[in-house]
């Protein structure tokens, strides 16, 4: 909510789309393909990435409330259930999407991402994708970041 309401020109807030409450007009959902049944989990961050790739923004609906009733037995980590992640980057190719999984480890307790790689906001995984503009391959992507982050001198001059 903050990165909707504080940084609204954010490129990445399709990112932070949810499907517990995330409204869209019927005619653009079905304009951009509706939800890629492929993708079993972050489905509707897919379909925020299209939607918002067409032309329409994310926005916040300050005071709306959302009722989400959950159809399954058991939460699904996207972290360790990483097959999505495959398609998710073959349809859309971009740094961003490589980074999905470093912006969620980043808020995990997860010993495996040092301090210096943690992405805490859409700024800066924004920020992240921008500098990273030109690197193909999710793997790549990610060793690219890791790298920035662990020495960023060495990034900056080469």
């Amino acid at each position: 909510m903050d990165a909707l309401i504080s940084h609204p020109d954010c490129q990445s807030l399709w990112a932070a789309a949810s499907g517990a409450n995330q409204s869209v007009a019927r005619a653009a959902f079905l304009d951009v393909g509706g939800m890629d049944a492929k993708l079993t989990i972050n489905a509707h961050r897919e379909v925020a990435l299209r939607l918002t790739r067409a032309g329409l923004r994310m926005a916040p609906a300050l005071g709306a409330r959302s009722y989400h009733m959950t159809h399954r037995r058991g939460w699904r980590d996207p972290l360790s259930e990483a097959d999505w992640e495959t398609e998710f980057y073959a349809r859309h190719p971009i740094p961003e999407t490589a980074l999905l999984s470093v912006l969620w480890s980043s808020f995990s307790d997860s010993p495996a991402l040092p301090p210096e790689a943690r992405l805490h906001s859409l700024p800066a995984f924004d920020a992240a994708a921008r500098r990273l503009t030109g690197v193909s391959g999710l793997e790549a992507v990610r060793r690219a970041h890791l790298a920035a982050c662990l020495a960023p001198e060495a990034a900056t001059m080469a």
